[in-house]
C-alpha cells in the first residue's frame, strides 16, 4: 500500500483514504466503491446549520439594505421631507467601496428589465387598442339605441360582453 505524509512529522497514512483521515472508514475502506463525499466530511453540497436556518429568509441586496436604512435616517433627520434622489445618494455613499461595482451591475440589470417590461406593456396596449376601440363603438351604439327609446339587440349585448371579456382576459 502506498503512503503519503501526514500533518505530523514523519507519520505516514494510507494513500487509499481520499478524505485525509488517518484510518480507513466507510465509504473508503478496502470493500467500498470509494464514493464521495465522505459522510464524515462536510462538502459544499451539504448545508450547514447556518444555511438551514437562513434558507427561508429573503435575500436583500446590499444597496437595497442601505436604501432602506437611508429612508429611516432621513425620516429622522428631515421630517419636513426629502426626495428619492436624497435617499439614493445617501445609500450609495454609505455602501462599502467593495460593493459599488456589484450594486451598479444590479442597477443596469433592473434598468434592462424595466425596458423589457415597458416594451411588453406597449405591445400589449397596442394589441388591445383595437378591442378598446370596438368596445367603445359598441357602447356608444348601445347608448344611442337607449336614448332613441329602442331596445338593445341581444347581438349587441353579446358583442359588448365578448369585447369586455377579451380586455379583462377571460375571452370565450
Amino acid at each position: 500500500m502506498s503512503t503519503i505524509p501526514s500533518a505530523s512529522e514523519g507519520e505516514q497514512r494510507p494513500a487509499s483514504v481520499p478524505c485525509g483521515r488517518t484510518r480507513p472508514h466507510a465509504p473508503h475502506d478496502e470493500n467500498s466503491d470509494s464514493a464521495w463525499p465522505c459522510p464524515g466530511i462536510p462538502s459544499a453540497a451539504t448545508p450547514d446549520t447556518f444555511d438551514q436556518l437562513t434558507d427561508d429568509l429573503p435575500r436583500v441586496a446590499p444597496f437595497r439594505a442601505m436604501f432602506l436604512e437611508s429612508v429611516e435616517q432621513l425620516l429622522e433627520d428631515r421630517p419636513e421631507g426629502f426626495s428619492v434622489a436624497d435617499v439614493g445618494w445617501l445609500a450609495w455613499e454609505s455602501l462599502p467601496e467593495t460593493l459599488l461595482h456589484e450594486s451598479m451591475e444590479r442597477f443596469f440589470y433592473r434598468e434592462w428589465l424595466e425596458l423589457e417590461n415597458d416594451d411588453e406593456a406597449m405591445a400589449r396596449f397596442e394589441r388591445e387598442q383595437k378591442t378598446r376601440t370596438a368596445l367603445a363603438a359598441a357602447l356608444d351604439e348601445r347608448e344611442m339605441t337607449l336614448v332613441l327609446g329602442n331596445e338593445v339587440t341581444p347581438e349587441l349585448t353579446a358583442d359588448i360582453a365578448r369585447l369586455a371579456r377579451t380586455l379583462i382576459g377571460g375571452a370565450r
